[in-house]
């Protein structure tokens, strides 16, 4: 039996745009695993959103997970996202390899505190705050 090491990053990492809230992540295993990988981390940065409800990022950055892929839930409409994965076998964790993408534009939000004044006879004055 071979002693494990420290195995290789992943491999071949993409990140592409499911929805205005969301993003796939996804990566291949490493080249060298040097034993078994038990799960790989995941690092996203840029995280403004919290959505506990299902099973998103929400208030943590870090995520354990089993398989070569997850789904970003929860996250910012058109917002760039910088999203590490990191291997683990039984002894250690490899180097992490990063990715940006940015999820899609989205309808914007409608103004807020808008007000029509009478200008005169045949105009109207109106104004806004820009969408929170």
């Amino acid at each position: 039996m071979t002693e494990e090491g420290i195995p290789s990053p992943p491999t071949n990492l993409h990140l592409s745009e499911r929805s205005s809230r969301s993003l796939l992540f996804e990566w291949e295993s490493p080249l060298l695993t040097h034993g078994i990988i038990e799960y790989y981390l995941v690092t996203c940065h840029g995280v403004e959103t919290l959505n506990p409800v299902d099973d998103s990022f929400s208030s943590f950055k870090e995520k354990v997970v089993n398989g070569t892929s997850m789904e970003l839930k929860g996250l910012k409409p058109y917002s760039e996202y910088k999203v590490r994965v990191q291997a683990a076998n039984g002894r250690a964790l490899s180097t992490g390899r990063m990715i940006t993408g940015r999820t899609l534009e989205d309808v914007p939000s409608s103004p807020v505190n808008v007000l029509a004044v009478v200008a005169d006879n045949t105009s109207l004055l109106l104004m806004w705050d820009p969408p929170t």
